[in-house]
Formats: C-alpha cells, structure tokens, sequence
C-alpha cells in the first residue's frame, strides 16, 4: 500500500485494474514516456494446464490474433490460460465462487503481458500498479502485493520470460475510483454529507459509506446479476447460469421482458418448441428480476444510513436496473456512476460508464498519485481546465499523460489513502454466506470478447 512519503523513479507501466465477474477491464499507459491511456478487455476465465498443453497450443496454433485471445502465464511449474484462450480452449472458469483474490494473480499477470504487448514495452520494466477488489477481501491487499511481487519477478508468456519490477502497488474497494471521482468533483462538499455508493456488479454487489469525508468499511453481498442468473436457470431446464448468452438475453429484454432475446438461447428446433422454450424463459425471467430486485433492495436497505443525502449508484448490474432503484430510492437524489464522463476515444467498444467508470476514476486518481511519488517530473506542459475531461483531448496536443493529469487543486493531497482498512471478518456482510520505443502510442482499439451485453444507450 503506498505511503505518502513513498519515493519512486517514474515507472515504465502504469497500470489500474478492475478484476470483474464478467469481465477484466484495465487502464494503462507508458507512464516514463508520457504515453496515452490504453484499456483492455479479457473474458475473465482461467484455467490451470500442464506445460505440454501450452507447448501443442504454441505449436499447433495457425494464424494471428490479439495478445487478449491467447494469453497464459507460468509460474515455476505452474501455468494457467487466462481470458479467451481459458474460455475456448481449455474450458475455463470465471470462479464466481471463490474469492477474487484467489484468482487475481494469474489475472494480474496475464493483464500484465497483454498491456506490454499493445504498448510496445520489452521483456524486462518497472510497473506501478492499482487494483479494486471486493470490500471484503480488501484486508488481503498487502497478501496479494507480496505474491505478486514475487511472481511478476519472473514469469513466462507467449513472448518469453518476464522480468517485472513492482515498485508500487495500491489496493481499492470496489467503488474506490467512484468514491477519489466525485471527492475531486465536489471537494470539501463531500465532508458535509453523507454518501453511500452501491456497486452492483456481476458477482456481486457492495456498499461504501461515506461520513462526512470519511470512508467507512465496505459491505459485500452475493447479489449481483449472477444471482439473477442462478434463480433464471432453477426455473428451466438446459439452461445454465454461467453461460454469458443467458445473461445477455436477460439484460437484452429490458424492464418488459421482451421475449426475443431469448430466441438465441433456445435449444429446440421445431417452432412450436421453440416458442414454449421462449414463453417459459419469459416467464421465469419476470418472476426472478422481481424476487432479485426484492432482495438486492431489501440488503441495500439494510446498509445505506437513513439519514443518507446522496446515493451513488454505478456498475453495469445497476444501470440494467436503473429503473427500479430509482423509483425505490425515489426520496434520495441519485447520481449514476459520479457523473464520470469516459473519454470516446478511450471507450472505443462503447461500454459506458457504468462498466468502466470505476477502473477508469481510479485509474486518473492514481496518476495524479504518482505525481507525487515520482523522483522526477515528467515533461513540463501547460496546466489543463478540467482533470476528468482532458486526459484524452490535451494529448491530442502533445501534452503527455502525466501532465495532463497533474492538475490537483480540488482534490486533498491525502485523498488516495483516504480509504480505511478493516478485519475481513467485519466487512464480509454476505447475508446468505526497458522500453524499446520512447514515442506516445496511439489509443488502442479494445477487443470487446464475445457475448458481452450491449449497454442502452439512456436519454438523460
């Protein structure tokens, strides 16, 4: 965890990560070289393979494809596919059941070499790097840095051995970057306030409680749209709840059910079956979004203050239920992912910020982070007007990533480590349970892995 009077040299990679359910989503850019922000998208599936199984791949393999589609790591004698490679070749699990720290290693990694690979980096680097995790396993932050540590030092991939130095490294509950976004947008407003900010994800859902300035410890629960899933699938046969094209017919129908969506996902060829197939899909998916609003709002409840002034909602699962909440928190003015505001050029797969908003806020926070930390100062630029508008459009100017970013002036110095830790056992509320090249890159254009539910695009 990065201390205030931390001191580093600027790292070759700077890197925020957001590990989701239903989808790894990281920020990153040359940090040395003043570089552009990129983001990446992998299928969040891993799977653990002998080394003969990753040498007949290598061997076998014909043609070329992104660096996201055919990513695996080795550690000693272990090696694990991450992403699309884990999902289509060696039937990978997203481990909705187990800790997300379990798996985040192998993530991390795997996110890791595809970054340098889009980024032109070599084999050898210095990455500072930060990560959201569940509120509930935000106790294991300084555990995971350890491992990693020890395990980026020198791992292989698809491109040879890596040598990565970690020399810096910082933890945030899911919501972090929510939470750093609006305490820059409002400042010393927030500390006259109380503010709660729901992520409703895939996996699933947390709270973070924020007390006139200060961040109380996290609450998680096993409500996220996966939960809808599970509760779809016990109502009809053949169907099952880790299949992403049921959760993407589910969110596809909308508030109204609209029965075509499903029509993809029926498994009878004659239309008179397969019409019976859509009509009970129809109807489970009715009965089971209300038993799930019933129980997601029942737990928000129980966790957000009566006397709240300002709820935030973020998170893909969210807006998918954004009707819903509002007319349930209809007395408490509501603010939709912190008014973040994702550069086009940046969210090239049009995701939204529901999905990236919170990868993205910590991504910016801890920029401006390693303005602080950094030995030495990047290239001088002009200041710029507006921090969570102008990372994109001052480098279209020539104005590097760092500076851009460096504006600070309504955001307390301290803010980055204004998030508190907490026993594990009192945040989990489950109710139930060397670079080669020194010039900029351009912006990447994200792999967006199949399946992935389209967000609505809402009138405001």
């Amino acid at each position: 965890m990065p201390k205030e009077n931390v001191k580093i040299n600027p790292p070759s990679l700077s890197l925020a990560i957001d590990l989701g359910a239903s989808l790894t989503k990281a920020i990153g850019n040359r940090y040395q070289d003043g570089g552009v922000p990129t983001l990446i998208c992998m299928e969040p599936e891993i799977a653990d393979v002998s080394s003969s199984s990753i040498k007949v791949y290598e061997r076998q393999k014909i043609g070329g494809t992104d660096p996201e589609n055919r990513c695996w790591v080795g550690i000693g004698n272990e090696y694990m596919a991450v992403g699309f490679l884990a999902r289509n070749k060696f039937g990978g699990s997203a481990l909705l059941a187990d800790l997300k720290y379990a798996s985040a290693v192998a993530k991390i990694l795997g996110t890791v070499w595809v970054m340098k690979e889009h980024l032109g980096l070599g084999q050898k680097f210095t990455l500072a790097m930060t990560v959201l995790l569940p509120p509930s396993e935000y106790e294991d932050r300084s555990r995971l840095e350890e491992t990693l540590k020890s395990a980026l030092s020198r791992y292989e991939t698809p491109s040879g051995i890596l040598n990565v130095k970690l020399v810096l490294f910082d933890a945030k509950p899911e919501g972090g970057g929510i939470f750093l976004t609006r305490l820059q947008k409002i400042g010393e407003e927030l500390k006259k306030k109380v503010c709660a900010i729901a992520m409703v994800g895939h996996r699933n859902a947390s709270v973070l409680i924020v007390n006139r300035g200060v961040v109380n410890p996290g609450k998680t629960s096993e409500y996220g749209s996966n939960y809808l899933a599970e509760k779809v699938a016990e109502m009809c046969s053949g169907l099952d709840p880790e299949d992403r094209n049921l959760i993407k017919a589910i969110v596809e129908a909308g508030d109204n059910v609209e029965p075509e969506p499903f029509r993809k996902i029926s498994k009878s060829r004659s239309a008179k079956e397969q019409q019976q197939d859509i009509d009970k899909m129809v109807e489970a998916t009715q009965i089971a979004r209300d038993e799930y609003i019933r129980t997601l709002t029942r737990w928000l409840n129980q966790r957000i203050p009566k006397d709240t002034e300002e709820l935030i909602f973020c998170g893909g699962t969210a807006f998918y239920l954004r009707t819903a909440l509002e007319k349930h928190y209809a007395e408490v003015p509501i603010i939709w992912n912190a008014d973040i505001e994702i550069p086009p050029e940046l969210d090239m797969a049009d995701m939204g910020a529901p999905r990236l908003g919170d990868v993205y806020g910590v991504f910016v926070s801890f920029q401006k982070h390693l303005q602080i930390c950094c030995l030495k100062p990047l290239h001088k630029t002009e200041p710029v007007e507006n921090l969570n508008q102008t990372p994109i459009s001052a480098l279209k100017n020539g104005a590097p990533a760092a500076e851009a970013l460096k504006k600070d002036d309504s955001n307390p110095s301290n803010a980055w480590s204004n998030i508190i830790a907490q026993p594990a056992s009192e945040q989990n509320d489950n109710a139930s349970n060397g670079s080669g090249n020194t010039q900029p890159l351009a912006l990447q254009r994200p792999n967006r892995p199949p399946n992935t539910p389209p967000l609505k695009k809402r009138k405001p």
